[in-house]
């Protein structure tokens, strides 16, 4: 009997490990506290290191097809994931860590993990620490300023994009005619930023496009602007047309 009951505690600590082709293991992800509306939960950053930029990672991200097939299966509408992890001086990735998710699916979230890991970005003097929100379905309708004392009205202008703007938006794009040549169509998003100048949430106002992935794309995009902070939350509104003309045409 002993013997048995031994077996049996072997069969199921063996259970609970890493199962194979899945090599982080079915655990190996923190829980996340579930997000209010229009946030998502962000970790403390670790120590005070140097964050990098949109400029220094979109060029490993955005575009890229592995991080789109990781999110494709999913069936959540409006998904909106954040992830934190390490950049080395050799432009490899250490440490990637969920930060926040409205919604939790673990093995799309592994799947990300595990493409993060395997990207290297441009080398820098320095190690540094870096943010990316991942989108899938990104929401569609009305956004609107929270209830805040001495929050200002919303803004019709979007800020004045970083100068490589159109180079991520001609990545997504580029994914998208990659797929269907003649993709052409309109984009209309909508979104928060907050008081730190962070973008909040991201809404799809009656973009008329019919490559989901390369609205996801652009709300991504978005969501990794880091603005100058401001008093109260604003909303900006961001418009962009596709034409698949040769060089293919972003206008605002």
């Amino acid at each position: 009997m002993r013997v048995a009951a031994a077996g049996l505690i072997l069969l199921a600590l063996a259970s609970c490990g890493p199962r194979h082709g899945d090599p982080l293991g079915p655990d190996w992800l923190p829980e996340a506290p579930r997000p209010t509306w229009g946030r998502t939960w962000r970790a403390s950053p670790p120590g005070p290191v140097a964050e990098r930029t949109i400029d220094h990672i979109a060029d490993g991200i955005v575009g890229v097809e592995r991080f789109r097939a990781c999110l494709r299966p999913s069936r959540s509408q409006g998904l909106v994931l954040t992830v934190r992890f390490s950049i080395r001086r050799d432009g490899s990735v250490q440490n990637p860590t969920l930060a926040g998710t409205t919604e939790r699916e673990p093995a799309l979230e592994r799947c990300l993990l595990a493409a993060l890991a395997r990207t290297r970005f441009v080398a820098a003097g320095s190690e540094s620490i870096a943010e990316w929100t991942f989108v899938h379905r990104v929401k569609k309708g009305v956004l609107g300023i929270p209830a805040v004392e001495g929050s200002p009205a919303p803004t019709s202008r979007a800020p004045a994009p970083s100068p490589l703007a159109d180079t991520w938006l001609r990545a997504c794009y580029g994914a998208g005619r990659a797929v269907d040549p003649e993709l052409n169509g309109h984009i209309a998003f909508r979104y928060l930023i907050d008081p730190s100048g962070r973008v909040n949430a991201v809404r799809d106002e009656g973009s008329r496009l019919s490559d989901h992935d390369v609205l996801d794309c652009v709300a991504e995009l978005l969501y990794a602007q880091r603005l100058a902070p401001h008093s109260g939350y604003r909303i900006a509104v961001r418009t962009v047309q596709l034409r698949s003309t040769s060089p293919f045409v972003i206008t605002d």
